[in-house]
């Protein structure tokens, strides 16, 4: 089921990623020491950390690594 989000996702975003602020860069996923889409069915709690500022305001964020890195590093946790 992931797979067949992902394709939809992947359809979506090349078709919208023109008309986004910095042509969506901050939606393609990749960053550094985030986890491979392949992990989202191997851990079934999900956390969302979200702020509400653009993607440039956040870029540098020390609290976001922070509280991503421990996220990630607890097992079953994605």
């Amino acid at each position: 089921m992931f797979m067949d989000m992902a394709s939809s996702y992947d359809a979506w975003f090349e078709k919208t990623y023109p008309r986004l602020s910095g042509f969506g860069l901050w939606l393609r996923g990749g960053e550094t020491n985030t986890l491979s889409p392949e992990e989202y069915g191997l851990r079934p709690f999900r956390v969302l950390i979200a702020r509400l500022s653009t993607a440039a305001d956040t870029a540098e964020s020390s609290t976001h690594k922070l509280l991503y890195a421990l996220m990630k590093s607890i097992p079953g946790v994605f």
